[in-house]
């Protein structure tokens, strides 16, 4: 057993990453390089936590940021994570407050990516820790030769005024604890008088152990404490925090003083200039190369904005794709059969290395029309990359007119819409000597529209959609006599869906394309566009604008007024006001509605007779193209899902009135629901049980947004027992209990006799249609705590005060004239001999209590090492140590006897 024990004593600890920054550190979340920019102008800023393809994410996720200052009008954060199905779940919003926030995110069984999204990058913060490791990259640099007492989360405070610093290098509860545990610092500079260090580390039976001083001196100075078979804590103290160091290492990784310098978030550079031969090159983007783009940002509904001419500040301007989730680019229809590779210099930085970029060209010839190939990056630097041919399958390239970016993947390849940013220079396809182009027969295809029955816009007439492109995708010119045209030359046996524009002003201004609703060349399932049958000799597509006639009828002679009125009694309008349009009236803000009082808003316009069509109302469109803002009408009997759930004008013969609640088949809109009744609830919680440190508890839920601290509890009486009465509307809430705001927080497993678990978080749940006034639960519990048990003797020597059940486990004085530790409770004339015991025995000096003896040089009792029989220790041999000694005769003491081990 000893030397079991003594081998313990001298193996030593294990590993913990070590991490830290001066307290008095701070930083911004718009100047910490951890928070990515975030996905709109709601969230601005990304912390991430996991991604999927990090080892590990199922598990529970957590993090914890110390506020120091908000922006005036507050701040939120809430949690983002894919699902199993690879689709996005976003949490509540949830408001910041000064001092400690955090949250920690439930494990689940699949690989997944968890982010913390904050609505500003104006919130100041001096700690910041990722499941349960401390994040310290993005304060301020500390200056060469730092002083120990200048790193207090590094160095933390020492056990007295011997040992002042402490540096942990693991504690018992690290995982890799009982590995060898090793520290190395390159001292610069010692106090006058030096200084030292000493090691001290706990033992396998949790007591302490402190190594011998050790001198420090100029250099390097290090450390290995052996592996153990056991959990400990390792930690090494030093006598002083005048020590200056400049480098430091713990477990053979580098903590220095001084930050990191923050990652770049755009190039500074230029890749280097292409080479290859003109002849041998299409170029879509580059300074080297004539482009054969014709259109560097159509519109294809995406998220971002492309800058064209971005310089990293070599003059050399590069292409910047902004909140970028894919992008597309319109070309010159050519015939790229001959090329063999796509050459792509992109830049990415390291805050996306968790995002996988793939390109494909679009084809409008034979074989595979696009195929995503994937383009490699390595994050910080520009990344020259070569793409063949043949990785893009069943592709020809003999007709490509246009290609698309995709960065809607994690680095792993699952699904992430969130947008990014990319940089791009050199994008060309070519050929590396051993590709032959395939001669591809064309067609030239004339589109002709007759303009007779409406007014040009100032953008002139279009056509495009479909296989052709955007809404710009290629300009008509006006022949005179309201006729307009443009000849393209199309591969033969080309087929597929157009249409004619008015004056669009992008790619995607869809609101200006003619409306073919309801006609026999409109193709009901191809947005009502028309159809090109196969070409295999010169065509002309002609027709009047929005018919399916080569030539206009004669202009209407008949005018009717169509009212178009809505109601907003249900709504809040928004600054644009209201407007009316979509369908055969133009974008989503053809025509402005006028304020008339009392949320009813209208106006009035000339139709000719006969006029018939599609059309909606919008709240607040910004642009013609601002489809989000129009009234939705899915399933209801006024909303066609033939087109977009638009409602529908029948053919005008008479003034019209088309009024309408907003977003509703009726006239007046239903009257707004009564208020919701409110009820007061009173929580209450036990924290008897609860082993740890706290100062407020706080009851958060559904019903206060999950504030954090707004709602303390209270603890009147000091029984341990917390409440508050809040006022709640009626309905079902979801809550639970927190401490110090964010800072600890009940965690239920789902299935709860209290909870139910929504969307993966499991919360205590409540139906409230009353006054309630709640039963007393134990903190993280569903129920009551149970009873503390103890002894509940008062005269007992282990009286526990607080116990409310008797467990039988008093102990007593071993015998009447001595307390519970042993000593005389009357002793007069101070010399260990119980007063009741004076005189009892002869040689009265020999009677000394609890197995102690008279020392006549010290004039007071001592260990009696000789009196062997005083086996009770009352002080004097007697019966009862006899009959003490026949109750225990036969019995095996403990580590003997045939059952002992070695």
């Amino acid at each position: 057993m000893f030397l079991q024990f003594h081998r313990a004593v001298c193996l030593l600890f294990a590993a913990a990453a070590f991490l830290w920054s001066s307290a008095a550190a701070q930083s911004t979340i718009a100047e910490c390089s951890l928070f990515a920019d975030g996905p709109n102008a709601n969230w601005t800023r990304v912390l991430t936590l996991t991604t999927a393809s990090d080892a590990g994410s199922a598990d529970a996720q957590s993090f914890s940021i110390n506020i120091t200052s908000l922006p005036a009008e507050g701040a939120n954060y809430r949690v983002f994570k894919t699902t199993a199905n690879g689709s996005s779940f976003f949490g509540n919003p949830q408001a910041l407050s000064i001092g400690e926030n955090g949250a920690t995110i439930a494990a689940v069984a699949f690989d997944r990516a968890v982010k913390i999204q904050f609505s500003s990058g104006d919130i100041g913060f001096d700690a910041l820790s990722i499941n349960d490791e401390a994040q310290n990259d993005c304060f301020p640099d500390s200056d060469a030769g730092t002083a120990i007492s200048a790193c207090p989360a590094q160095f933390g405070a020492g056990a007295n005024a011997n040992w002042a610093h402490v540096l942990t290098l693991t504690t018992a509860s690290d995982a890799g604890s009982s590995a060898a545990q090793s520290f190395s610092m390159n001292v610069t500079s010692l106090p006058t008088g030096g200084a030292n260090y000493r090691v001290y580390k706990t033992t396998a039976n949790g007591s302490d152990f402190f190594g011998n001083p050790q001198a420090l001196s100029i250099g390097d100075n290090s450390a290995t404490i052996a592996g153990v078979a056991f959990d400990r804590t390792v930690r090494i103290q030093f006598s002083s925090g005048d020590v200056q160091f400049d480098a430091l290492t713990v477990n053979g990784e580098a903590a220095l003083c001084e930050e990191a310098p923050a990652p770049a978030t755009a190039p500074s550079n230029s890749p280097a200039d292409p080479t290859a031969d003109a002849a041998d090159v299409a170029s879509v983007y580059s300074g080297s190369y004539t482009s054969i783009a014709t259109n560097l940002n159509p519109w294809w509904w995406q998220s971002g904005d492309v800058d064209t001419e971005f310089d990293p500040g070599t003059g050399n301007l590069a292409l910047h794709y902004s909140n970028f989730n894919y992008q597309g680019t319109d070309l010159t229809a050519s015939n790229l059969s001959g090329m063999t590779h796509v050459h792509i210099d992109v830049w990415v930085a390291e805050a996306n290395s968790d995002r996988m970029l793939k390109f494909s060209p679009i084809n409008n010839g034979t074989g595979t029309g696009e195929w995503l190939v994937e383009v490699p990056t390595t994050p910080g630097a520009w990344n020259s990359v070569d793409l063949p041919k043949s990785a893009f399958e069943g592709m020809t390239w003999d007709n490509i007119y246009q290609m698309k970016f995709d960065g809607q993947f994690n680095s792993d390849g699952s699904a992430n819409g969130d947008g990014w940013d990319i940089y791009l220079d050199n994008v060309y396809f070519y050929n590396d000597g051993s590709g032959t182009e395939v001669e591809v027969p064309y067609v030239d295809v004339t589109f002709s529209v007759n303009t007779d029955n409406i007014t040009v816009g100032p953008n002139g007439m279009y056509v495009g959609g479909g296989f052709l492109g955007g809404s710009d995708a290629y300009a008509l010119t006006d022949n005179g006599d309201n006729n307009w045209s443009t000849t393209i030359p199309i591969v033969s046996g080309t087929s597929g869906h157009w249409v004619f524009f008015n004056s669009p002003t992008h790619g995607g201004d869809w609101g200006t394309k003619e409306d073919l609703g309801g006609l026999d060349c409109g193709d009901p399932n191809a947005f009502n566009d028309r159809f090109l049958p196969t070409v295999t000799e010169p065509t002309t597509e002609e027709y009047c604008f929005g018919t399916c006639d080569a030539s206009c009828p004669p202009p209407p002679s008949v005018f009717h007024d169509v009212t178009f009125s809505v109601n907003t009694d249900n709504i809040t309008v928004g600054p644009n006001g209201m407007y009316v349009g979509g369908g055969f009236l133009g974008g989503s803000d053809a025509y402005a509605l006028t304020d008339n009082g009392d949320n009813n808003w209208s106006t009035t316009i000339s139709l000719a007779e006969g006029t018939s069509g599609h059309w909606v109302f919008f709240n607040s469109p910004t642009h013609g193209g601002d489809w989000g803002t129009k009234e939705e009408l899915g399933g209801l009997d006024c909303g066609d899902p033939n087109a977009f759930n638009d409602r529908f004008l029948p053919a005008v013969t008479a003034p019209t009135t088309e009024e309408y609640c907003f977003g509703t088949c009726d006239v007046a809109c239903a009257p707004p629901p009564p208020p919701a009744e409110i009820f007061n609830v009173t929580f209450r919680v036990d924290m008897n049980n609860f082993d740890g440190d706290f100062g407020v508890v706080n009851v958060n839920g559904t019903f206060n947004g999950w504030c954090g601290g707004c709602n303390p509890m209270s603890d009147d009486d000091a029984d341990g027992v917390y409440e508050v009465t809040l006022p709640i509307e009626e309905g079902t809430i979801e809550y639970k209990f927190t401490l110090d705001g964010w800072s600890q927080q009940e965690v239920f497993e789902p299935g709860g006799s209290c909870t139910t678990t929504i969307d993966g978080f499991t919360n205590r749940s409540l139906t409230i249609d009353a006054d309630t006034d709640l039963a007393v639960v134990c903190y993280n519990s569903c129920d009551a705590c149970p009873p503390v048990a103890g002894c509940m003797d008062i005269s007992a020597c282990n009286y526990n005060a607080d116990a409310e059940v008797d467990d039988a486990s008093c102990t007593y004085p071993a015998h009447a004239n001595f307390d519970c530790d042993g000593n005389c409770y009357n002793d007069a004339d101070g010399d260990g001999i119980c007063d009741e015991l004076e005189g009892l025995v002869p040689e009265l000096e020999t009677a000394c209590g609890h197995g102690t003896v008279w020392d006549d040089s010290l004039g007071q009792c001592v260990m009696d090492v000789q009196c062997q029989g005083d086996i009770n220790l009352d002080g004097a041999i007697t019966a009862g140590d006899v009959l003490l000694m026949l109750t225990n005769f036969g019995t095996w003491c403990p580590g003997h006897g045939p059952d002992a081990g070695e």
